[in-house]
């Protein structure tokens, strides 16, 4: 019993909170909405970076840091088919679910 009062509290507390905060939210979800993709090494993904540490920093959280690993990344290159005066964009890898391998070599 005593688990459940807890559970509820805390969707109670968390759906006021979302409430209370929803326009803000809905900033948040538009801006990475807007981005094309956020796939790691691309530049959605470090204007998403960006826009997260500048978020922080304007409530007040100091000594943000970042860490840098290696992580496989694709490069792919952008093509299109022109058919008169309209461009089809070809998309090589990303949405088509071609993915590079990521077990690091024996």
């Amino acid at each position: 019993m005593r688990i459940l009062i807890k559970t509820i509290f805390f969707f109670l507390s968390t759906a006021l909170c979302l409430h209370a905060q929803e326009s803000s939210l809905l900033k948040h979800l538009n801006y990475f909405s807007s981005l094309p993709d956020r796939i790691s090494g691309t530049d959605s993904c470090n204007k998403a970076a960006e826009y997260i540490k500048e978020t922080f920093r304007s409530i007040g959280i100091k000594n943000i840091q970042t860490e840098t690993f290696k992580v496989v990344v694709p490069i792919q290159e952008y093509a299109h088919i022109s058919i008169g005066n309209k461009k089809i964009p070809l998309e090589s890898l990303w949405p088509n679910s071609v993915r590079t391998c990521t077990t690091p070599p024996e």
